[in-house]
């Protein structure tokens, strides 16, 4: 998605709730050509978006989610394997965070388990710290630091459990 040809093609939503579904009525009204890409989507939204596409039309969809979701999808669901580290460290060194020492880029890699959500995430937050606190960046226990900071906490946390939950016994 990153290559600047196709930009104009495809319109891409870091979470279903950020995504207006009014967009696929215009662009299906207006015969338009795009690949729309949905993350952090989960089937049944996925079956209600496809459903909103008329037959024969220019769009494409594709949601990314995770398998936890028990819904029947006439849709295939496929399921990617974990990245290697040294997959994930060139995709963070090459494509997204050239700003980054070599070094942090291989803890992001190395520390995410081969989720490439999860090295995105300590990958960003490296970015917007200072030069000091990313000197002081040296160890898995750093980066559960890091991780640690992107958990809500006290109230925030206990909203974003029980959306979390409403959301997982599926009330929208």
């Amino acid at each position: 998605l990153g290559d600047a040809a196709l930009a104009p093609l495809v319109v891409y939503a870091q979470r279903e709730e950020e995504f207006d579904v009014h967009v696929l009525d215009h662009f299906a009204d207006h015969q338009m050509h795009a690949i729309v890409v949905i993350d952090n989507c989960d089937r049944v939204r996925h079956r209600q978006l496809a459903e909103r596409l008329p037959r024969g039309s220019n769009l494409r969809l594709v949601t990314i989610g995770d398998e936890t979701t028990t819904s029947e999808a006439a849709t295939p669901f496929y399921r990617l394997d974990d990245m290697e580290p040294g997959e994930l460290r060139s995709i963070l060194g090459e494509n997204y965070f050239p700003t980054i020492s070599q070094h942090h880029i291989a803890l992001a890699a190395d520390n995410s388990g081969g989720s490439v959500r999860l090295a995105l995430t300590f990958a960003e937050r490296m970015m917007r710290m200072g030069e000091t606190e990313l000197a002081n960046i040296t160890t898995r226990s750093d980066m559960v630091d890091i991780l640690k900071l992107t958990v809500p906490v006290g109230i925030p946390f206990v909203v974003a459990s029980l959306l979390a939950l409403l959301r997982r016994v599926g009330w929208e």
